[in-house]
């Protein structure tokens, strides 16, 4: 009898599980990230205009809506060079693969009626708490 054997399915199911758990651990942070980005933007909701410019800046662009209301605009964005692979190809040439840029985004919107926010939106793949 060699040393390990009977335990290669026990090693299988375990290193199945542990990628199962970093899976698992991966969504439950991306959606607690989405949340507590919801938080941030919609507990504004209801304070003075003049507290949100307080804290978050001027804003980019205001403008009226078609209900009257006063909105502020925030946006953000950046980018990032993804990394590029070179790979032996066939023959003497090599296969590139990767590399070019990659945008991120967010712009947040509020809305304002009687110097209270009354609103809040969002959009973009860089709204992250």
């Amino acid at each position: 009898m060699r040393c390990c054997e009977g335990f290669e399915g026990f090693v299988a199911v375990r290193g199945f599980r542990r990628v199962i758990l970093l899976l698992t651990s991966f969504v439950i942070l991306g959606c607690a990230t989405a949340d507590g980005f919801r938080g941030k933007v919609t507990r504004w909701v209801g304070v003075d205009a003049q507290e949100l410019i307080n804290a978050w800046g001027n804003p980019a662009r205001q403008f009226t809506d078609q209900r009257g209301n006063i909105v502020y605009e925030y946006a953000k964005g950046f980018s990032s060079q993804n990394p590029m692979y070179v790979s032996p190809g066939p023959a003497t040439n090599f296969l590139v693969v990767g590399g070019g840029p990659a945008n991120f985004v967010c712009v947040v919107w509020f809305e304002i009626k009687d110097q209270k926010v009354v609103g809040a939106n969002w959009r973009g793949n860089a709204c992250k708490a």
